[in-house]
């Protein structure tokens, strides 16, 4: 268990460095990149205009990807990306919903099956993937509260909610082989807490410490 805790954490932190660059590319605030990763491919996509332009690297340098551009709605106050199982979801925050788009290779498609209306008051948006499911996190009050879906519709998981440290000034979430992270940046520290399926711990030994010069 105690290796694949490590593994998980260095896939966080491998993704930590890409995500950091779009200030928190993952959390629906106005940012201007997004970044995920599908079978050892990695794609960033940078806001321009309202529109994601893609671009790829499956190890042999980036390459501009047209095809994969993707036009957002008129007046969207943020954007999530996630990856799963080789098809792609954008999620545009509008009007405190998240409106969801795939493309499995063949073009974007609006979902709207896959929509989600946010809480009021919400202060931030987190997205990550795991193994077929889909989850978001709206930051309310300093807590994540967690949405889950498989498929079926949207579900309230009041079990994954967490409760951030004070004073954050960011928060980061990643998934990976069934184990969910996140990260609470305090004071230019990543504060990491894991969750494996029976709440969320503490995990002081992986905390990331800035270095400003």
């Amino acid at each position: 268990m105690k290796v694949l805790k490590c593994i998980s954490m260095i896939c966080f932190f491998c993704f930590f460095a890409v995500l950091v660059i779009g200030c928190g590319g993952q959390t629906g605030a106005k940012n201007n990149v997004l970044a995920v990763s599908s079978f050892g491919q990695f794609f960033i996509g940078e806001i321009v205009n309202d529109t994601v332009q893609v671009y790829a690297n499956g190890g042999r340098g980036w390459s501009r990807e047209e095809n994969f551009d993707l036009t957002l709605p008129k007046g969207h106050k943020g954007v999530l990306a996630v990856s799963s199982f080789g098809q792609f979801f954008i999620g545009a925050i509008v009007n405190d919903t998240v409106q969801v788009y795939a493309n499995g290779g063949r073009g974007w498609s609006r979902e709207e099956d896959f929509d989600l209306t946010l809480p009021k008051g919400h202060k931030g948006v987190l997205a990550v993937s795991s193994f077929g499911q889909f989850f978001i996190g709206a930051i309310v009050n300093d807590t994540v509260q967690v949405y889950a879906n498989g498929g079926r519709g949207w579900s309230r998981e009041e079990d994954f909610d967490l409760t951030l440290p004070k004073g954050h000034k960011g928060v980061l979430a990643v998934s990976s082989f069934g184990q969910f992270f996140i990260g609470a940046i305090v004071n230019d520290t990543v504060q990491v807490y894991a969750n494996g399926g029976r709440g969320w711990s503490r995990e002081e030994d992986f905390d990331l410490v800035f270095i400003r010069k």
